[in-house]
């Protein structure tokens, strides 16, 4: 015959693990009786806007800022690849491209053609999230960001007396520079000074260190894609960009503007495990 006492209490033991986490943080259960992953929403229900990747592209006018003394507008364009690890921090890493030119007559020179490779990681941070906190119907959202990267780059330039003069192009260095080139690689200037002709990147282009600093203005266009207008501006770590030397002791930068299109890769949904202890905000359903 069953102990009747027992019976009872191992239903009272067991009651409470029906009912644990019950309450604020229970998750959601969808049309046919699962439970919701929670990869997609946070305690409160909504859509978390973190814990993604994105894939990122933009293009637009960029402008030298060197020794020319006038500004003419050059091209730029990147792909990427971003994260975003909360509503308010996320990074990217970008591929670019770039043109650069200006107005060189202060210097003597004629034409001027520049262009750089530009590779970069970027800490991006979003001011709005952060200080209003996250809202999955706000269309706008404000986001500074700063980075360290590289530029590969290499320039053309001819005076108004026919001198020549290039940095960062091996095929055609020799017929690019007025002045000799000694037996090391290096342009030998009027004043004795030298200076690398070439780098030891794509086709002897010369490479700088640079930082972009730089802030967007992102819209939401829907949940996977949205819209940004991003104006940057990339300090170098070389007098060389613009071509002109010793001309300044100043560093050069470029400044870009940029219409980027961002689109958020689906994630996989995970349905957590009813063995699963690492969320104990979260209703447990007994199977």
């Amino acid at each position: 015959m069953l102990n009747i006492k027992r019976i009872v209490a191992i239903i009272l033991l067991a009651s409470p693990l029906t009912f644990w986490g019950q309450g604020k943080g229970s998750y959601k259960i969808n049309t046919k009786g699962q439970p919701i992953s929670r990869t997609e929403y946070n305690l409160n229900g909504e859509k978390k806007s973190y814990d993604y990747f994105y894939f990122v592209a933009g293009v637009g006018p960029s402008v030298l800022q060197g020794d020319n003394k006038g500004y003419k507008p050059g091209f730029e364009g990147n792909i990427g690849i971003g994260y975003q690890l909360f509503d308010f921090l996320g990074f990217e890493g970008k591929l670019g491209f770039v043109t650069l030119n200006g107005d060189y007559s202060n210097v003597g020179i004629k034409t001027h053609k520049a262009n750089a490779l530009e590779i970069n990681a970027n800490v991006m941070l979003d001011l709005t999230n952060l200080i209003f906190g996250y809202k999955s119907t706000r269309k706008f959202n404000l986001v500074p960001h700063v980075g360290l990267g590289q530029v590969h780059f290499r320039n053309h330039s001819v005076y108004y007396n026919g001198t020549q003069f290039a940095f960062g192009d091996k095929e055609n260095i020799d017929n690019y520079n007025s002045n000799p080139i000694d037996e090391n690689g290096k342009i030998v200037m009027k004043n004795g000074n030298r200076y690398e002709a070439c780098g030891s990147s794509i086709g002897g282009r010369k490479i700088a260190l640079s930082v972009p600093v730089g802030i967007l203005v992102s819209y939401k266009i829907n949940d996977y894609i949205k819209t940004d207008i991003d104006l940057t501006v990339s300090k170098v770590d070389s007098e060389f960009l613009d071509g002109v030397i010793g001309n300044s002791d100043t560093k050069d930068m470029y400044t870009t503007l940029n219409v980027r299109l961002q689109y958020k890769l689906k994630k996989h949904k995970k349905v957590y495990s009813p063995c699963d202890n690492g969320f104990s905000n979260y209703r447990r359903i007994r199977w």
